[in-house]
């Protein structure tokens, strides 16, 4: 993760590529950091020693009753904990999970843009996935209209980062992505959006619907994750 060429990750033909120019597969584990903040130092070496390259850290944008919100200050500590084990963040606020209005989710956009400092110059190391499996529900015109705006707020914040976006359906309808993915990731002026199915009972209950999950997506050149299974 030295000598970087590029100004950060960039999505190309459907595949994340690092600052170096290189494909990048991502290859990391998922770390519940709002429930367990003092933890933070094990999990990231335990998650290295895996051999991971990349992990996925849940923060709290501090609208959710029982969690407490990170701040900027530990959010960047994160991402320098991160970049001392040489693995690539993927940071989202977990306030949107399931939520089936458009409020949670412009709530967790509010507080990517309030800590932007936190990411503009960590292009090569942070990727921002804007939000926790939100809708709950499975409607694809409305998760389109709601990343949309979402990617249009952040980019006009300065903020240049690889987005992620999870799929509709608590993060496992991928039918979404067919539907409606081409219209999300055009609506973005960089170009730099990916796609994140979560696979559990419904995406990832059998061979053929994961390979189908995966699909929508790849079908149309898009790129996209497992971002939780």
């Amino acid at each position: 993760m030295a000598d970087f060429v590029k100004e950060g990750f960039t999505i190309e033909n459907g595949s994340p590529i690092d600052a170096n120019g290189n494909k990048f597969v991502m290859r990391g584990i998922n770390h519940g950091h709002t429930w367990y903040k003092n933890f933070i130092d094990e999990a990231l070496s335990a998650i290295s020693g895996t051999g991971a390259n990349c992990v996925r850290i849940v923060l709290c944008a501090g609208h959710h009753d029982e969690w407490r919100g990170d701040s900027a200050e530990s959010i960047r500590s994160i991402i320098e904990k991160c970049k001392s084990h040489k693995m690539i963040v993927i940071l989202e606020p977990h306030d949107s999970t399931g939520k089936d209005e458009f409020e949670p989710l412009e709530k967790c956009v509010d507080y990517i843009i309030e800590n932007k400092d936190v990411f503009i110059g960590q292009e090569q190391y942070v990727i921002v996935n804007i939000g926790n499996e939100w809708p709950g529900k499975c409607d694809a015109d409305m998760w389109c209209k709601g990343y949309t705006e979402a990617v249009s707020r952040i980019r006009a914040s300065g903020i240049k980062n690889t987005l992620m976006i999870d799929s509709a359906g608590w993060g496992q309808w991928g039918y979404c992505i067919e539907a409606k993915g081409m219209e999300v990731f055009e609506s973005d002026p960089m170009r730099n959006t990916m796609f994140s199915v979560h696979m559990y009972g419904s995406a990832g209950g059998s061979k053929e619907s994961i390979e189908q999950n995966i699909k929508y997506a790849t079908d149309q050149r898009l790129c996209v994750c497992v971002g939780e299974f």
